[in-house]
């Protein structure tokens, strides 16, 4: 090394305007994107990102159920998910139409609650069940759970 000349240390550049060793992050090992190398390979991601894996990645505060952490706090859901009214980092299922007597339990999914079965003229729609053993179906039609109408 000559008169007025740098040499880095490993996992350090010389910057060409001010002649000064700064960290170097090689983007395979350690992607900082929006923040900052602190040292070789080493980043300090801005506010509501950590480092994890080899990059600054965001941080939700709680795990996204059924989704994906795509901006700090923000849970964006799979396909056929919504977030949670009660918890926006939750995503449930998501019903095109409304689970008339039963719930949402998967993407355009209904599970009928006890006493009622999944109709057969309407798609996410739970009709009453009327049980052969109790009631005799034959002679009217079945108006809630296990009660006919004749």
């Amino acid at each position: 090394v000559g008169l007025n000349a740098c040499e880095c240390f490993s996992g350090f550049r010389e910057t060409v305007e001010s002649h000064v060793c700064m960290p170097e992050c090689d983007p395979d090992i350690a992607d900082c994107g929006s923040g900052t190398c602190v040292g070789p390979n080493r980043c300090d991601c801005v506010e509501g990102f950590i480092f994890e894996g080899n990059r600054c990645i965001p941080r939700c505060d709680s795990t996204c159920i059924n989704g994906a952490c795509t901006k700090p706090n923000t849970c964006t859901c799979k396909e056929g998910f919504v977030n949670s009214p009660a918890n926006p980092s939750e995503c449930v299922p998501f019903c095109s139409s409304e689970c008339q007597n039963g719930t949402c339990v998967g993407p355009d999914t209904c599970q009928c609650l006890p006493g009622y079965q999944q109709s057969h003229t309407e798609a996410n729609s739970c009709e009453p069940s009327c049980d052969s053993k109790f009631v005799d179906i034959a002679n009217g039609d079945c108006i809630a759970p296990n009660v006919l109408q004749c």
